[in-house]
């Protein structure tokens, strides 16, 4: 996919970043997914974004796990809070199914006027404005369940096929989210 967009724009994709230039004032970004997948799960977001990154080693690679923000919406610190279970949550899916994160990247993107708490776009989830977690907020709530939630599917679309045998009720969507988010 290749996108083109104000130069002060980012953009995030699904797959990997293969190039971005600068000219007369555009941004042009050209983005890969090697990977086969659904239609649907194919995703491009843009704007100014405040980005955290962090590096993820699910167990044989390492791989960059970045949340994108718009930019000024909330603090460093609130962002890290929000999503910095993310790495344990891939590498307790890699453990329970013996099967690595299949991507080269794995980006998490609040975006404005997203109705759904979220979507498991590959390699690039959105989600909602109210994911990211307010300070004066942290006692009362968190996300970890929506972004376990939306990072489950990533690993059984990646291997092509379903890793997860759901035996119970609650093992279903976001009541065994909040459980795994509990665990961690």
């Amino acid at each position: 996919m290749i996108v083109s967009v104000r130069e002060k724009y980012r953009t995030v994709s699904n797959g990997q970043l293969l190039k971005s230039e600068v000219v007369h004032g555009w941004r042009t970004e050209h983005w890969k997914m090697d990977i086969p997948h659904a239609s649907y799960l194919t995703s491009v977001a843009a704007g100014e974004f405040d980005v955290v990154e962090e590096q993820d080693a699910d167990h044989s690679k390492a791989f960059p796990v970045r949340y994108f923000v718009p930019k000024g919406w909330h603090t460093e610190e609130e962002i890290r809070h929000t999503f910095g279970k993310t790495p344990a949550m891939i590498r307790f899916y890699a453990d329970r199914t013996g099967v690595a994160y299949p991507y080269p990247k794995y980006d998490q993107v609040v975006v404005e006027d997203f109705t759904w708490g979220g979507m498991e776009n590959i390699s690039a989830t959105t989600l909602h404005p109210g994911a990211v977690v307010a300070k004066r907020s942290w006692a009362d709530r968190d996300s970890d369940g929506l972004i376990a939630h939306e990072l489950r599917p990533q690993e059984a679309q990646g291997a092509g096929h379903r890793l997860v045998q759901v035996y119970r009720a609650d093992d279903i969507g976001a009541a065994g989210a909040r459980a795994l988010a509990k665990r961690l």
